[in-house]
């Protein structure tokens, strides 16, 4: 028998006798309870040093696809170890249809006393239900509040754009947060605990931004209207229109509207989105139909401009009739095959010599890449933060002033042209009029009931009359 046998016998005999076994079963048992209690998430510890909390990183998920669970599910044994440590700042599952249950843990461990409440934000407006549930250190439910953007105004703990939980945490005694998130739209879920002084201040300053936003909107919608009026040019009004539509899909999709212009009109709230970015589709493409004279430079291109027209317009019909996740993706799909068919045509114009085109191309890019970005962070592909979240902004403001040069570099070439052509047919009535009065034949000018109107010289002179006696 050889060695290498005999070595093998050994260690079979080894591996089965009961002792190793259970040495090897302590172990394994030790090494794995040590491995879970590293990987375990920690409670948030509220100290001195800070006024806000980025809960990311101490969160942990549950996933529910079909939506079943209750909260006696998710503390069960079965279902409570089956929650996995998030591993991003910012979670994010895209378009999922699944419910998705958060816990985490938070201890009070400051000095000093208050009685002010805790905030806890869901930085995500467009949440369509949010549950939370905050269980004392003895399991016991001492909060429970169900809210969302398909739910009353009313049900909210603070009056605010964004979701807002005031959370009562006592001092040493650690506190559970459960919250449940259902949702058509993307799941985002950036969580901040802000102190309620410092949670104060943020808000004020966001109102402030806001405000900014729709101010400058606000003011480039009179302008529009104004040179509208003025000009009678088409254009001014589609892009009064496009402005109009981006301003409430803006204070719709911040939550503002809900809060602040339609509150508790839930079926309406629910519509808003998807409208008012079918109706941003209908008046920019209008708007492009009239700026770059679509009808009379490509009429080709026209047919697929008048097409489209016609399917976001039967979308905007079905709106109420469709899922909202089908909506937001059809339209969103929508939006990317328009905006590179509108990057194409105002290429083509430029490349035809067509000189506002350039501005027109330059106004589209911000704006085409910021809509990327968001799109891509709510299907989860990028990273939610303070940049990918409010590019749209940013786009939408570069995207209108920079179109506000291009509608002022049209209007100047109109007018150039028009004072080429008044000047071209100046030179050509002086020619006239020089080869008029110069002939050596005798001419005159009728009007339809055959009074004369001029004559030249040598008319003058062959009839013996004066240009005075002549004419009329």
């Amino acid at each position: 028998m050889t060695n290498k046998l005999v070595l093998k016998r050994i260690f079979i005999k080894l591996m089965f006798s009961n002792h190793i076994f259970k040495y090897f079963q302590i172990g394994f048992i030790f090494t794995f309870g040590l491995l879970s209690t590293l990987i375990a998430q920690q409670p948030v510890i509220i100290t001195d040093d800070s006024d806000k909390y980025l809960l990311g990183l101490y969160l942990e998920i549950l996933e529910d696809p079909n939506g079943k669970l209750s909260l006696d599910s998710v503390t069960a044994p079965e279902y409570s170890s089956q929650f996995t440590p998030n591993q991003e700042e910012i979670p994010r599952y895209g378009y999922t249809k699944s419910v998705l249950w958060i816990r985490f843990k938070v201890l009070n461990e400051k000095d000093e006393v208050s009685r002010s409440p805790w905030a806890l934000e869901l930085g995500y407006p467009n949440m369509h239900y949010v549950d939370l549930y905050q269980l004392s250190d003895e399991g016991k439910v001492v909060k429970m509040t169900k809210t969302g953007s398909m739910r009353s105004i009313q049900t909210r703990d603070h009056p605010y754009p964004r979701f807002v939980f005031l959370l009562q945490l006592p001092k040493h005694s650690e506190q559970t947060i459960y919250l449940r998130f259902q949702n058509e739209a993307s799941m985002t879920l950036p969580l901040i605990l802000w102190s309620m002084t410092e949670f104060m201040k943020v808000s004020q300053e966001t109102h402030v931004l806001n405000g900014i936003f729709i101010g400058i909107l606000l003011i480039m919608i009179g302008y529009y209207l104004f040179l509208f009026f003025s000009l009678k040019d088409q254009s001014y009004l589609y892009f009064a229109l496009f402005t109009i539509s981006l301003l409430l899909f803006n204070i719709s999709y911040t939550g503002v509207a809900y809060l602040y212009l339609w509150p508790n009109l839930v079926l309406w709230n629910r519509l808003t989105i998807p409208l008012f970015i079918g109706l941003m589709i209908i008046s920019f493409l209008k708007f492009t139909e009239t700026f770059l004279q679509t009808k009379i430079q490509m009429i080709k291109l026209q047919k697929a401009i008048n097409l489209l027209l016609v399917v976001i317009g039967l979308f905007i019909i079905l709106t109420p009739f469709i899922s909202y996740r089908f909506a937001i993706i059809s339209m969103i799909l929508l939006v990317i095959i328009i905006f590179f068919l509108v990057l194409s045509i105002g290429y083509m114009f430029y490349r035809r010599g067509f000189r506002p085109a350039r501005f027109f191309l330059l106004s589209l890019l911000p704006m085409i890449l910021s809509i990327l970005l968001l799109i891509l962070v709510r299907w989860g592909f990028l990273p939610s933060n303070q940049i990918t979240e409010q590019s749209y902004l940013i786009g939408s403001v570069l995207f209108i002033w920079l179109l506000a040069f291009a509608l002022a570099d049209r209007i100047k070439l109109f007018k150039d042209e028009k004072n080429i052509a008044n000047k071209n047919l100046k030179e050509s009535e002086e020619k006239y009029r020089t080869s008029f009065e110069s002939s050596r034949d005798g001419h005159t000018i009728f009007k339809m009931d055959k009074t004369i109107v001029d004559a030249n010289p040598k008319f003058i002179e062959m009839c013996g009359y004066t240009k005075h006696e002549l004419i009329g």
